[in-house]
């Protein structure tokens, strides 16, 4: 089952408001243009109304006396739908998701594949193990190279490494691939508290330099200065 939120996210307090999402009013009762990233869900079972409201929230933000400029994730049931929300999505940024195009493909691969449909509605549910990320300096191995990280965790599965400024994920990236402070860590864990769970193995900290100075014979690690050091 989901964590509970104090657990899991100490820091973070949840706050629910009751009103309409597409009332200019409602959204700047909560101060919705203060916020970094906006997550707007369909509110029908009818693909057609569903998307509707959702053009009229991202219609209502813009509206708001000062229009946010936060990223803005939207929920759609119709592929055509999203081609509306691109032009009156304002200067931000948009992520459009197409949820039912997800469990779609869900569905075929149980059908097609059931291992691995399993695995994949274990990933997307709330039950079992989840894909978490956690900052490399927050988990204590910013620094260190990613065969080392990959063996950091004692109860999580590390895929690959998250960039915020490249935005962009690499998984199973090389093993002397130095991983730094503000790398994301994408892992298969229970939860984010499944990510303090550090192994005994853990290895020291590296430097770019050290990972430059391995190699030679056997991949051992080269000392000495001029070549007058050995293996």
């Amino acid at each position: 089952a989901f964590p509970s939120w104090r657990a899991a996210f100490p820091a973070v307090d949840v706050v629910c408001r009751q009103g309409r999402a597409y009332e200019v009013e409602d959204l700047a009762r909560v101060s919705a243009q203060a916020a970094d990233t906006l997550v707007i869900l369909g509110a029908s079972r009818i693909p057609r109304d569903a998307d509707a409201q959702t053009i009229s929230t991202v219609l209502a933000l813009r509206a708001l006396p000062s229009a946010p400029k936060s990223k803005l994730i939207a929920e759609f049931r119709l592929s055509q739908s999203t081609h509306v929300f691109d032009r009156v999505g304002g200067d931000r940024k948009l992520v459009p998701i197409l949820a039912a195009t997800v469990v779609d493909a869900a569905l075929v691969r149980c059908a097609l594949v059931p291992p691995v449909g399993a695995v994949a509605l274990d990933l997307l549910s709330f039950e079992g193990q989840n894909i978490e990320m956690i900052r490399a300096d927050r988990a204590g191995c910013g620094g260190r190279t990613f065969e080392d990280v990959r063996r950091h965790f004692r109860t999580a599965v590390v895929l690959g490494l998250a960039s915020k400024e490249k935005k962009s994920v690499v998984l199973a990236p090389p093993d002397d691939r130095l991983v730094v402070d503000d790398d994301l860590v994408v892992c298969i864990a229970e939860d984010q508290t499944a990510l303090s769970d550090i192994s005994e193995r853990a290895t020291p900290r590296v430097t770019p330099q050290d990972v430059l100075r391995r190699g030679g014979g056997g991949g051992g690690w080269v000392g000495g200065v001029g070549g007058a050091g050995g293996v």
